[in-house]
């Protein structure tokens, strides 16, 4: 449930992985229908559109907030993060096992 939160939060948004796992709630824009990155390039966040995706998956991480504020809290890192994405590539299809998050 936490790795496809987090894809469709990285195809709803079109962000780098890092700037996803960064995001918080103060960041998100329900209303508007947007999310600012605060991305490591960029002093000045970036309002990002939120395509249904990202939408979704923002319903779903609103279902258990965490204290610490950030929307996608269950990885700690992005080790985390790859440890479980490795985890479930050994169940896609050959096709897709060679497919990376950004």
């Amino acid at each position: 449930a936490n790795l496809g939160t987090l894809v469709r939060m990285l195809v709803g948004t079109g962000a780098r992985l890092s700037d996803v796992l960064a995001i918080t709630w103060r960041d998100v824009d329900q209303k508007a229908g947007d999310v600012a990155i605060r991305g490591q390039k960029t002093e000045t966040p970036a309002r990002i559109a939120m395509l249904a995706p990202a939408k979704e998956a923002i319903r779903r991480a609103a279902e258990v907030r965490h204290l610490g504020g950030k929307v996608l809290w269950f990885y700690k890192d992005r080790n985390a993060m790859r440890h479980e994405w490795g985890k479930a590539k050994k169940n896609f299809p050959d096709s897709l096992k060679a497919m990376r998050l950004h």
